[in-house]
């Protein structure tokens, strides 16, 4: 999997430690082996996100989001995980009360069951409820409800959805 995190985020991190230089790692394996740093190294891995040292850290490791290294003590933290955007002109059925609709699937590459989803309408939603979610490999639906007491007809726009790993 390609790298996720932007470029924009990088110069971000750079800001926040700018006496770091940001180095990459291959993997998970190739993190934990990293030991001994100083508070404030960051490191980015691809397929996973960007984390940064804290030798104070004594979290409970979960491999995501905090990692150990394999020597020493502190801990890598997630600082930003990967994220992948999708988007979709879609214009959803005029809605009764108690009334939903799921979109077609957005192809989002990379995305898989029990990641985070947010969505995003182009427009507001006068109360009408609504959701993202992975409903199989690289791929995300939106699915809309109306509960609000009356009929809502929404217009065509382009939604939009983040995958968050």
């Amino acid at each position: 999997m390609a790298i996720q995190v932007s470029e924009t985020e990088i110069l971000k991190a750079s800001a926040q430690y700018p006496a770091k230089a940001i180095e990459q790692v291959a993997d998970l394996a190739a993190l934990k082996a990293v030991s001994g740093m100083g508070d404030a190294e960051v490191r980015l891995v691809p397929a996973l996100g960007l984390f940064h040292y804290d030798s104070s850290s004594a979290a409970t490791a979960d491999d995501i989001t905090i990692v150990d290294p394999t020597v020493g003590s502190g801990q890598w933290l997630l600082e930003r995980g990967n994220e992948t955007d999708g988007t979709l002109v879609w214009d959803p059925a005029n809605l009764v009360d108690g009334a939903g609709e799921t979109s077609s699937g957005i192809t989002v590459t990379g995305a898989s069951l029990g990641d985070y989803v947010l969505v995003s309408a182009p427009y507001d939603l006068q109360g009408i409820l609504a959701h993202a979610y992975v409903s199989a490999a690289d791929t995300v639906k939106i699915r809309i409800q109306n509960e609000t007491g009356g009929a809502i007809d929404l217009a065509s726009g382009t939604w939009k959805v983040r995958v968050i790993k």
